[in-house]
């Protein structure tokens, strides 16, 4: 049975790290994995195969990786408390829609715990992300050209800010638009992708 639990320990977060470069590309410090929770997806062999982030406190990746004078004019509308979530991936072998179901569900309930206002960011070229993130943030704060630290190139991203309680509620009044998105990419078999 597949279970989605926080990781603390250095192996487990060095694991989480290699495997999210390999996915994504994306490389994150130890400085940064320090400040931030790490949830990931294990199955029963206890192989990791999905996860995701949240930094608890600034600097954010997203943020930094703004270029001026649009970082300054973003960083300022941040409001107190909010985290940054990045990292999302889950394995291409992954692909029972109940699995998925499992994973979102989970995945929502973490983004539900770590505070009221969080900070995506998604790259454009990413039809199936920018349909998901798009529903549900509420401001964006920046799209264009996006290089983050740990990125190995530049990048066009959508940088925006949401409300975790109004999302949550746009999935709950409308869940069958999320659920059908999950069903649709289980099925498809690609491998879920947030690069930031």
């Amino acid at each position: 049975m597949m279970r989605l639990r926080r990781v603390t320990d250095r192996a487990g977060l060095a694991a989480y790290a290699r495997l999210t470069e390999a996915r994504l590309g994306v490389r994150y410090t130890d400085e940064y994995l320090s400040r931030s929770r790490v949830y990931a997806l294990f199955d029963e062999g206890g192989t990791m195969r999905g996860g995701t982030l949240y930094c608890m406190r600034p600097p954010f990746r997203a943020i930094e990786g703004i270029p001026e004078p649009h970082r300054a004019k973003a960083s300022a509308s941040l409001p107190r408390g909010t985290f940054e979530a990045t990292g999302l991936w889950l394995d291409r072998s992954v692909r029972a829609p109940m699995v998925c179901a499992y994973f979102w569900l989970g995945i929502w309930l973490v983004t539900f715990l770590a505070g009221r206002h969080g900070v995506f960011t998604y790259s454009a070229r990413v039809r199936v992300l920018r349909e998901i993130y798009r529903f549900a943030l509420q401001r964006t704060l920046y799209e264009g050209e996006v290089f983050c630290a740990g990125m190995s190139a530049p990048d066009h991203e959508v940088v925006g800010l949401a409300t975790v309680w109004t999302a949550s509620l746009r999935v709950l009044i409308v869940p069958w638009w999320f659920v059908g998105r999950v069903l649709r990419r289980s099925k498809s078999g690609v491998a879920v992708r947030h690069e930031a």
